[in-house]
């Protein structure tokens, strides 16, 4: 394990540690009623009778995917730190929480889109029948971020892939022979895409159960957070897929002195990236409630 710093080593115990306590946590009524208050005073939103258990069991599931999600990711991008020999150039802490932020990312879309999905097969109760769009429930700037991304992925890892009936002595002995991080992260990115555009159109079909407009806002919201949780997955993963693609090229085109961008300090620039990126997500409750306003602009108003 000579290509593991201990910095590496202590990173990575306590990213696992932090999602196996998480874990506890989200199995615990106290830490989970704790999230959902933080959650209901960014949103400004009070949780009526009826609303109340399913915005706790969502929450709930939110946080096991993304403890689950987290472990997953931790173990592998420490396995890839070791298999790239990354710590050699100087420890990559910061590649490794990137990591997990976007392991952590896709566990929750997973866990948010499994809730949602269950109620396809629900009673066909029609409370309201105004149409919806995915524009009522994410934010324009987050779908174009999330395309975008995913299709520069694509872009890249084209390049690389056309590269060896280019210039055949370049990248024969990377891709296809050798496993591609590129190949796998670009692979999810477009699942994950596929799942935003395709999945979220499928979630706003269900029809919502009769009840209070509070119930009917909540369930509006917790549709928002999973097609929201799809598409932040798919701008993180397919980030990481540029990344790599550039990253495999280029340590294909001087193996033996690789350059700049596939030592641990340009593991540690897209990590910085997806940390900013994963915290901006988070402390934006503008775009949590995108969806009020453009359906209960009366309720945010009584929120504020």
């Amino acid at each position: 394990m000579a290509n593991l710093s201990q910095s590496t080593w202590l990173v990575s115990g306590g990213l696992i540690v932090l999602s196996i306590a998480g874990l506890a946590c989200a199995r615990l009524d106290g830490p989970r009623k704790l999230v959902v208050g933080r959650l209901v005073s960014s949103i400004g939103l009070p949780v009526d009778e009826r609303a109340d258990h399913a915005v706790n069991a969502a929450q709930g599931r939110r946080a096991v995917g993304v403890a689950i999600g987290g472990v997953v990711g931790t173990v592998l991008a420490t396995w890839f730190v070791w298999f790239v020999g990354a710590d050699r150039g100087g420890p990559a802490p910061l590649f490794l929480i990137g990591a997990y932020v976007v392991a952590a990312s896709l566990g929750r879309a997973v866990a948010s889109i499994s809730g949602e999905a269950k109620k396809l097969g629900g009673p066909d109760y029609v409370a309201h029948v105004r149409f919806r769009n995915l524009g009522d429930y994410i934010p324009g700037w987050e779908r174009v971020a999330a395309r975008t991304m995913v299709g520069l992925s694509i872009v890249t890892l084209s390049f690389e892939m056309a590269l060896p009936w280019i210039a055949t002595d370049v990248l024969g002995q990377v891709f296809p022979e050798r496993f591609s991080v590129a190949a796998t992260a670009t692979f999810l990115a477009v699942v994950a895409l596929i799942g935003f555009e395709v999945g979220g159109r499928l979630i706003l079909r269900v029809r919502q159960r009769q009840g209070s407009e509070l119930s009917l806002a909540w369930d509006d919201l917790l549709r928002s957070f999973a097609v929201r949780d799809l598409a932040t997955t798919a701008f993180l993963l397919g980030t990481f897929g540029v990344f790599f693609a550039v990253q495999e090229v280029l340590m294909a085109m001087n193996p033996m002195n690789p350059p700049f961008i596939a030592s641990a300090a340009g593991f540690n620039l897209v990590g910085t990236f997806v940390v900013i990126v994963a915290a901006l997500e988070s402390l934006l409750p503008r775009s949590r409630q995108h969806i009020l306003r453009r359906r209960y602009p009366d309720l945010v108003s009584v929120g504020a």
